[in-house]
């Protein structure tokens, strides 16, 4: 990864972290009809994993009428997604890069209070409402676009995705998965390029954000 790589990682966390026009985009996981149906498309053709989608279908199900689709959930995973970035960040480190977030909370529950804040902006941001989501996450593309983003989440961000299927949060990552991006892209980072690399990201978060 290059200085300017980081430089456009940073800067991408950055606004994340402190600007709302971040998630004007929100929902549109739900909306883009188009792509939906392209899943839809892609699923008929893709038999080397019908048995595993099938399995997932069923698994997508239960979840869905055990009550994942929710506004609480839907925020609980992104804090989830926020937990696992955390981890390789010091208390200091995570103070420095949160603080604008929450204004004058400080001590213990800066970090704590600052994720929740910013995981009730991205997960308030969808126009549909969930109740809408409930029966259409059913249905035919938002199922199987729902099943197929699990699918490469568990693929190319592993701790992500074991962090959300304990309680098949992992369902719903494709309606924010584009606001989120910033984060996952960081953890895959830290995953290829070792800690040394990861904290130079955060280095110039810190830079960024005071």
């Amino acid at each position: 990864m290059t200085e300017a790589d980081l430089d456009e990682l940073a800067d991408r966390i950055v606004k994340m972290l402190t600007t709302t026009d971040f998630y004007e985009g929100m929902g549109n996981g739900i909306s883009e009809i188009g792509k939906n149906f392209g899943y839809l498309v892609y699923d008929f053709i893709d038999t080397d994993t019908r048995y595993a989608k099938s399995r997932e279908m069923e698994r997508l199900i239960k979840a869905v009428h055990r009550g994942i689709v929710s506004r609480e959930k839907i925020i609980e995973a992104i804090k989830r997604i926020f937990k696992v970035f955390n981890r390789n960040a010091s208390e200091s480190q995570k103070e420095a890069i949160y603080h604008k977030a929450v204004g004058s909370v400080a001590g213990s529950m800066l970090v704590s209070q600052a994720v929740f804040q910013i995981a009730k902006r991205i997960g308030n941001a969808p126009k549909v409402s969930t109740g809408t989501v409930y029966y259409i996450l059913l249905l035919g593309g938002m199922a199987k676009r729902s099943i197929y983003r699990s699918m490469h989440l568990k693929n190319n961000t592993h701790e992500v995705y074991s962090e959300l299927k304990r309680d098949d949060l992992d369902f719903l990552f494709f309606l924010f998965e584009e606001n989120v991006e910033p984060l996952t892209e960081a953890i895959k980072m830290r995953r290829t390029y070792g800690n040394g690399m990861f904290n130079k990201l955060i280095d110039k978060i810190e830079y960024r954000i005071k």
